[in-house]
C-alpha cells in the first residue's frame, strides 16, 4: 500500500509504504553516514556526540510509542544530543548533514 507524503523541497523522491514493523525496524549502530557498523568494543565515553547519533538507544520506560499516519512507532532509535549550547548544537547539525 502506497501512502502520500509531503516533502521538504530539498527531498526530490519520497517514497512511502508501510511496510515498518517491529521486525523489520533497525536497530543496529553505524558510523557517521550509515556506511559502516559501529565497532561494539568502543567505549561509550570515547565516541564523539557526531557518532553517538548513529549509535540506537533502547526506549526507556518513559517513552511511549507514536502513532503516524502509517505504522506505530516505538520510542528509542537514534537520537542527536544538540546540548544547550547553540554554537556545537550547529556544529552537530551541519556534521549529520
Amino acid at each position: 500500500m502506497l501512502a502520500r507524503c509531503h516533502t521538504a523541497n530539498i527531498v526530490s523522491h519520497i517514497r512511502c509504504t508501510n511496510s515498518y514493523n517491529e521486525h523489520t525496524k533497525e536497530t543496529d549502530n553505524f558510523l557517521p553516514g550509515w556506511t559502516a557498523v559501529y565497532n561494539e568494543s568502543m567505549s561509550w565515553r570515547s565516541v564523539s556526540r557526531l557518532e553517538r547519533a548513529f549509535i540506537y538507544t533502547s526506549p526507556t520506560e518513559q517513552e511511549y510509542s507514536y502513532g503516524g499516519k502509517i505504522a506505530t512507532y516505538p520510542g528509542g532509535g537514534y537520537v542527536a544530543d544538540l546540548t544547550e549550547h547553540a554554537d556545537q548544537a550547529s556544529g552537530l547539525i551541519q556534521d549529520l548533514e
